[in-house]
């Protein structure tokens, strides 16, 4: 699986070569998998979408179905 993001690939990078812990439950080759994708095209960082409290709430509404 390729990284998604250059930060990402920079850590598991150092993370294969024993710089920092690696990540529990990981691989040494699922590691490498990471570290070896290459940077070109890659976003510096990859930031998770945000949600407002009403989006949730409306979500939660949603999932429950009419009249529940």
């Amino acid at each position: 699986m390729p990284a998604t993001s250059k930060a990402q690939r920079r850590y598991m990078a150092m993370a294969e070569h024993g710089v920092i812990p690696a990540p529990e439950g990981m691989s040494k080759e699922s590691m490498h998998d990471f570290a070896v994708t290459p940077e070109k095209g890659l976003p510096a960082k990859v930031r998770k979408p945000r949600t407002s409290s009403k989006m949730l709430r409306y979500q939660e509404l949603m999932a429950k179905g009419p009249g529940d």
